[in-house]
């Protein structure tokens, strides 16, 4: 399987309550920033996870990374951009660059979130309605694989 070119950018304006006395975002929000823009993706893309509670499944963010480059500060107009990461096995792979108002790369990260289905088992397989969004939206290149 290859990367996808699934990616949305969202952009961000930094609040008030967002930064510390030095103006400056707290690290704590970035996962904030990384759930909007995911919210974003799956608005476009068609990932809407009230439809896995609909077909008995639930997920959880089982890991995430943050690795800050540059500060952001007070009134930035900021921009994230997440991209889809196709994997062999049930796992839905988020990573996200975060750029500033000045469009420099200031924080990088991702997400991974695992499918669990009503009787609390993990999912490796993917589920149907998840594998028909796949074969909507993931294109393959059958030389390519992770």
């Amino acid at each position: 399987m290859q990367e996808t070119e699934l990616k949305i950018i969202k952009n961000i304006d930094i609040r008030f309550c967002e930064v510390d006395q030095l103006n400056v975002v707290w690290h704590g929000h970035y996962l904030k920033y990384f759930e909007d823009a995911r919210e974003a993706f799956c608005d476009k893309y068609n990932l809407n996870f009230s439809d896995f509670v609909k077909e008995g499944y639930i997920t959880y963010i089982s890991k995430y990374t943050v690795e800050h480059k540059l500060p952001l500060r007070y009134k930035e107009k900021i921009k994230v951009e997440v991209m889809f990461k196709d994997c062999r096995t049930c796992k839905i792979l988020f990573v996200y660059n975060v750029y500033n108002s000045k469009n420099q790369l200031a924080c990088i990260g991702s997400t991974e979130q695992v499918v669990i289905d009503k009787e609390g088992k993990l999912m490796i397989d993917w589920p149907d309605f998840l594998k028909s969004w796949k074969n909507t939206f993931v294109k393959y290149d059958p030389v390519k694989f992770e």
